[in-house]
């Protein structure tokens, strides 16, 4: 009986201890939870803090670039909390995030945003008016788009092409810089009609022969596809019919001589066409080769070169196909079908030899619009400085060139010449002094120079010639609210606002009636919707890996982010996402493997070597580790994570003294961090006395 008693006390203590663990484990879980939440909360006002005064300053991918900031760190906070001052803070920063996003035509992601939004049911309608206004934009910018081309289209299709701004240039200019699949196929449209009237024109022109089987011959050679040749029999029987037209051409006696088949036919095809269709179809041709987009213009182009009779109208469309031979090479092929029918002797290859040599390079252009067409493609491509470089040349050539004259402008702005910038609009209003944009524009370069007075009445000027100009109307409102005129700000807003009752511009000169608010619990959500409108949208994919990453669904975090490189292995930030998810599978090799190839795509991202050097170190490789981490800290010396491992590593290796310096670093850049307790525990323990 005594040892069965001794033997119960016995339990009784060690059960009494096990419970005291417990206990202690639930308590310190607790409290890191609560200084989780906490730095959370922290993160997510502190962003978007940053966010609100970015947003005043700056637009475009910055502005974008600091509400996506401010919007994780919302989700975050909201997922390790959940409360209502949480889901609100979420439901302001997806709400505001909408909003940049539709500003910098970010559709996909203004969607994300406000599907987001309305998964945390605290404002149901503005989420619901935020996706409604997201089709309305997108739906309204391609309206607005597809009349301009039209514009441009009608215009040149009555013969008052001259009389656009900034003339034929201009005309071509205004297309190119509509550079989208619905421009081509408009684009598209007119020149196959024009194609079909070429070729009915000379199948006109060989059935007033008596060749026999001429009917059944041309109708052969109508319907041949672009690039292709008649058969020997067709081909015979048509220049057969050819030297008859020649026989019986009227306009010999007035030509002074004999003209050939193909000169009574181009010249028949003029007559048909008329000048303001040639001439429509020379530009749709330009229009095309210039935007560069191949699918849904090379056939057309083609289909307009085989058609076409006169030499030089026929160059036009090879140069065009020429400029889409590096993405398109049966675009080459049709040119150089071409060739073979015209020869290299005549015009026609004389005209289009440079194009065809620079058919797998970048062309030298040889006039104005085309130096004002190449730098707009430098430009799109981010080489500001050869974008530069083409303007100085086109507006050389041409010193009458506004719209060169508007984009070099643009250019000077964005690397803070204003001096300069404001010379070239200047010029440009005197050119073009009834272009409300040139105005308006101007109005944007004197507020970015602090001249307040002169953007308002810049700003005016551009609403007199065109009182729906809303990009005017919101830049005026933004300088009368700095000025101080807040009664002038709200009227112009209104204003704007009655023109166009969702945009996110507007509403931000309203920002005290705008609220601001983000769901991150529909995160992963929203990423699938995207994935299910656009399946190879390696972005999509990798957003939602970085969403379940964080809701601990490491597996589906793991299968998301190998989806994105599958599709796009080009960003490093793919592979860092996926070493981060390997790393909290515990497949540290996996991860090391990962966050190299991150290294060797862009050796500048110090969260990879950061993440391979805790990865390195987790495996026992402290001294690899430790390499990594220092790099980490040279690029980004405000990256705690990377001292906190550090300093771990080096606590491993010995080094006490570099482990407390690591630290203590550590703690002055996240003092409010988790691990920050376990940390000043280890300086005390270990700091020499």
């Amino acid at each position: 009986m005594r040892r069965n008693r001794l033997l119960a006390a016995s339990l009784s203590v060690v059960l009494a201890v096990v419970f005291s663990s417990a206990l202690y484990v639930l308590r310190e879980r607790t409290r890191r939870a609560e200084a989780e939440r906490e730095a959370a909360r922290e993160e997510a006002a502190r962003t978007w803090t940053e966010f609100e005064a970015g947003r005043r300053s700056t637009t475009g991918d910055r502005a974008l670039a600091l509400g996506l900031d401010a919007f994780q760190a919302a989700w975050r906070y909201s997922a390790l909390s959940g409360d209502a001052e949480a889901r609100k803070a979420a439901f302001r920063s997806a709400c505001a995030l909408g909003e940049v996003a539709l500003q910098a035509e970010q559709w996909s992601v203004a969607v994300t945003a406000y599907e987001r939004a309305a998964r945390l049911h605290v404002d149901d309608p503005r989420a619901a008016a935020g996706l409604r206004e997201v089709d309305a934009r997108r739906a309204r910018l391609q309206t607005d788009h597809r009349a301009a081309v039209a514009a441009v289209l009608s215009a040149a299709r009555a013969g008052r092409i001259a009389d656009f701004p900034g003339g034929r240039d201009g005309a071509l200019f205004s297309l190119v810089r509509l550079a989208e699949p619905q421009t081509v196929s408009m684009l598209a449209t007119e020149l196959d009609a024009a194609s079909r009237m070429l070729r009915e024109t000379t199948r006109s022109l060989y059935l007033t022969s008596r060749a026999p089987d001429i009917e059944g011959a041309a109708e052969r050679w109508r319907a041949l596809a672009p690039g292709q040749k008649p058969d020997a029999e067709t081909a015979a029987i048509l220049a057969r019919a050819g030297l008859e037209v020649e026989m019986h051409d009227d306009a010999r006696e007035r030509a002074g001589r004999e003209r050939s088949f193909r000169e009574i036919a181009a010249s028949a095809q003029g007559a048909s066409l008329g000048e303001a269709r040639l001439d429509l179809a020379k530009l749709a041709c330009e229009a095309l080769g210039w935007i560069g987009i191949a699918d849904g213009a090379v056939e057309p182009l083609g289909s307009y070169l085989a058609s076409e009779e006169d030499e030089l109208r026929a160059a036009v469309a090879a140069e065009a196909l020429c400029r889409l031979g590096r993405s398109a090479p049966r675009a080459v092929r049709l040119a150089e079908a071409a060739w073979e029918r015209f020869g290299v002797n005549g015009p026609f290859w004389s005209q289009v030899r440079r194009s065809y040599q620079h058919a797998t390079g970048e062309q030298e252009p040889t006039t104005a619009s085309g130096y004002v067409m190449r730098a707009f493609r430098r430009r799109e491509s981010g080489d500001a400085r050869g974008a530069l470089e083409d303007y100085d040349r086109a507006i050389a050539l041409d010193p009458k060139a506004s719209h060169a004259l508007s984009a070099r402008a643009a250019l000077r702005c964005d690397a803070g010449d204003m001096e300069r910038a404001l010379a070239d609009l200047t010029r440009a209003i005197q050119l073009s002094p009834q272009d409300a944009e040139l105005w308006s524009n101007r109005g944007v370069a004197r507020e970015r120079a602090r001249d307040l007075d002169g953007a308002i009445a810049d700003y005016t000027r551009a609403l007199e010639l065109a009182p729906r100009l809303v990009p005017a109307l919101s830049n005026r409102s933004g300088a009368r609210r700095d000025e101080g005129d807040l009664v002038g700000a709200l009227a112009d807003a209104t204003r704007a606002l009655e023109l166009e009752p969702q945009n996110p511009v507007c509403w931000l000169l309203k920002a005290d009636v705008l609220e601001k608010k983000d769901d991150l619990d529909g995160a992963i959500s929203c990423c699938s919707r995207a994935i299910e409108l656009d399946p190879r949208n390696a972005v999509a994919w990798n957003r939602r890996s970085h969403a379940r990453d964080t809701r601990r669904d490491l597996d589906g975090a793991l299968a998301d982010a190998t989806r994105a490189i599958e599709l796009d292995p080009r960003p490093a930030i793919h592979w860092i996402n996926r070493g981060h998810a390997r790393f909290e599978k515990g497949d540290l090799q996996g991860a090391v493997a990962d966050d190299t190839r991150a290294i060797e795509i862009d050796p500048s991202q110090a969260q990879a070597w950061s993440d391979r050097g805790g990865a390195r170190a987790a495996r026992g490789d402290f001294e690899k580790g430790i390499i990594d981490l220092t790099r980490a800290i040279e690029l980004s010396p405000s990256l705690a994570y990377a001292w906190l491992n550090r300093g771990v590593a080096r606590q491993a290796k010995g080094d006490i003294a570099g482990a407390i310096r690591d630290l203590e670093r550590f703690l002055e850049l996240a003092p409010q961090d988790s691990e920050a307790p376990n940390v000043k525990a280890f300086i005390v323990k270990n700091r020499p006395r």
